[in-house]
């Protein structure tokens, strides 16, 4: 059943978080590293999203997020750096907050 639907341990997952507190901002942005992913990920990548988290709103920030599920993706690390790099302004300027987390063991 995992192997079918793609779940590990015959893939690797990596989840993407964004936080902000305006929504509106949250949902571009997410959009758009989604976006970024699709263009430069391999053909057999899947990305999942961007939806809302599980839990949508935490100390008046919003949260969305997308899922990547890899076979084999050798610079994914170096484009997510740069994907990050890429807000960096905005990760400074605006309080926008982009988490990244490899091999999720819970997906909240």
């Amino acid at each position: 059943m995992r192997r079918t639907f793609r779940y590990p341990p015959y893939v690797f997952l990596v989840l993407i978080t964004v936080s902000h507190s305006n929504k509106v901002k949250v949902i571009q942005t997410t959009q758009q590293i989604v976006q970024i992913l699709l263009k430069k990920v391999q053909q057999d990548t899947v990305i999942l999203g961007p939806t809302p988290s599980p839990i949508a709103k935490i100390k008046d920030r919003y949260r969305y997020q997308c899922m990547i599920k890899y076979r084999d993706e050798p610079k994914l690390r170096k484009l997510i750096k740069k994907i990050i790099d890429l807000f960096a302004e905005d990760i400074r300027k605006e309080d926008l907050l982009i988490t990244v987390d490899m091999q999720p063991y819970q997906l909240m």
